[in-house]
């Protein structure tokens, strides 16, 4: 049986203890098993830096594709390029609270108690699977790998200046250190 939600839920979460609890039964009985569970919000967040991410990788390629394919190579187009692609803002990692509770993962009833503080006054929230959370910030985490790679380089090609004589020779290095790089970060 998977133990895993397979959707967001709505809770009641105390605004005192932090206790989150969604009331289901299923017709046949529930199954309860151990849930890990974080705040949706937690979620968007980390989904929001994995799309930031994908965004910027995409354009610095895009940048250090230009740098290894263009013949003849605008290198002042390219740093433009560079310097606009580091400057697309990636949001922080979230610390997500992972929350420990029981609960039926058929019918979505979920009870994650905590030891009371006597104000029990419970706002709705939504939860959902931390399996969930996790994909994201795997996929956010290699996408990171890249963007670090990319970003270094084109902070190098953002600020180069060729000694004048030396824009060809300067060109083909950083030509070169683009195709390496591409192959790298892309198999390309």
């Amino acid at each position: 049986m998977d133990t895993t939600l397979t959707r967001h839920l709505p809770v009641a979460t105390c605004i005192g203890c932090g206790a989150r609890s969604h009331e289901a039964q299923c017709a046949d009985g529930c199954t309860d098993r151990p849930l890990d569970l974080v705040d949706v919000d937690d979620l968007v967040a980390i989904a929001t830096r994995a799309e930031a991410l994908e965004e910027r990788v995409a354009a610095l390629c895009e940048t250090v594709r230009a740098l290894a394919e263009d013949d003849p190579v605008d290198l002042t187009a390219v740093q433009e390029r560079a310097r606009a692609a580091v400057l697309i803002a990636v949001p922080e990692a979230p610390e997500p609270e992972v929350i420990e509770g029981w609960g039926c993962p058929r019918c979505g009833r979920v009870d994650a108690p905590q030891p009371c503080l006597g104000i029990c006054v419970r706002r709705p929230g939504l939860v959902a699977d931390v399996a969930e959370y996790r994909e994201y910030a795997a996929q956010a985490q290699c996408t990171a790998e890249s963007d670090g790679l990319l970003s270094a380089f084109a902070h190098v090609v953002a600020g180069v200046h060729p000694r004048p004589g030396r824009e060809q020779q300067t060109v083909e290095s950083l030509r070169s250190r683009a195709r390496e790089l591409l192959v790298r970060t892309t198999g390309a």
